[in-house]
């Protein structure tokens, strides 16, 4: 007879879904999985390092707020915490005029919404940089050897990709007659849900080296936000959809694609777009157009077209655009 040898299952994997089950022998065990991330180029929230492109936008205004998120436990003595909300309850009790930094120091998948009492607030004159990227401790130079800290503003990109799943709200908290409106910057992040614009006074929203999963998340604008400029860059991307005038939509080597959730990939018919080497898998509407080097796999509509620029793209014949170059 043969030797039968138990092995008693630990844990169920399905390989086309990609999801883990453990049994119930495992009960409050922790589960790390560690990947490898493969894409063609820098393009959307990657594991890539960013290192040039954060010192232009670190170094621009000096820091007075920082704070880490990760999953992996800290002393909150040290400027750490857990979760997305506990950082931004924190930023939202800034003074106007504060430049923050949250740096998202894992590849942990947040499960959080950042909405109502949670929402991000932006106030007058205040940027907030929202990253990925590690913040590591040195050595502080004026204490004894062993006291380390973790200076504002000198992080490490790279080698990770945190995701956060749940709806964003952004509120920006600026007086309407105000010339200084706030700023958001998210840079590194994998989000999947809805990222929503509040009604208020934002100055700038900028998306770079981001992903906003296609089938499951968006970018919606509120009423208000008149002076708001919009900036993709390097992102991928659900649809756009501003139903009210913005300042500006401004989409430089980024995809954007509404083919699973339906209707149009920009629907900025009020606004000023400006777009330049992306790919646009859904129909785009806006104000006015200047793009370059653009592929718009469905109609292109434009409501002014005395004005503007359309060269080296490809269009669907049934597009209406100003005169190309």
């Amino acid at each position: 007879t043969e030797d039968v040898i138990d092995l008693p299952i630990a844990a169920g994997i399905d390989p086309k879904l990609g999801r883990l089950r453990l049994a119930a022998t495992q009960t409050g065990s922790a589960v790390r999985l560690t990947h490898s991330y493969g894409f063609p180029g820098d393009l959307g929230a990657g594991p890539f390092r960013r290192r040039s492109h954060l010192e232009e936008i670190l170094d621009e205004r000096e820091i007075t707020f920082a704070i880490g998120i990760s999953r992996i436990p800290q002393d909150p003595s040290v400027g750490i915490v857990g979760d997305f909300q506990s950082a931004v309850t924190q930023w939202n009790g800034q003074p106007p005029g504060s430049v923050g930094v949250i740096c998202v120091m894992d590849s942990g998948r947040y499960t959080e919404d950042l909405t109502g009492a949670d929402e991000i607030q932006i106030p007058e004159g205040s940027r907030l940089i929202i990253l990925a990227a590690d913040w590591p401790a040195v050595q502080d130079l004026n204490a004894p050897e062993g006291v380390m800290i973790r200076p504002p503003g000198q992080v490490e990109s790279g080698d990770m990709r945190p995701c956060l799943v749940g709806d964003i709200a952004i509120h920006g908290t600026a007086p309407a007659d105000s010339e200084t409106p706030g700023e958001l910057i998210l840079d590194g992040l994998l989000c999947q849900g809805t990222m929503r614009v509040l009604d208020g006074h934002l100055g700038q929203l900028s998306l770079s080296h981001c992903t906003l999963t296609p089938a499951e998340s968006r970018l919606e604008l509120a009423a208000g936000n008149p002076d708001l400029e919009i900036a993709l860059s390097r992102s991928i991307c659900g649809p756009v959809d501003l139903p009210v005038p913005a300042k500006a939509l401004l989409i430089d080597d980024c995809i954007l694609d509404s083919q699973d959730q339906g209707g149009a990939a920009i629907a900025a018919a009020q606004s000023p777009l400006e777009i330049c080497n992306s790919t646009i898998f859904g129909a785009s509407q806006s104000r006015t157009l200047s793009a370059s080097g653009v592929i718009f796999a469905s109609p292109v509509e434009v409501t002014r077209l005395q004005t503007g620029c359309v060269r080296y793209c490809w269009l669907e014949p049934t597009s209406t655009t100003p005169q190309p170059y």
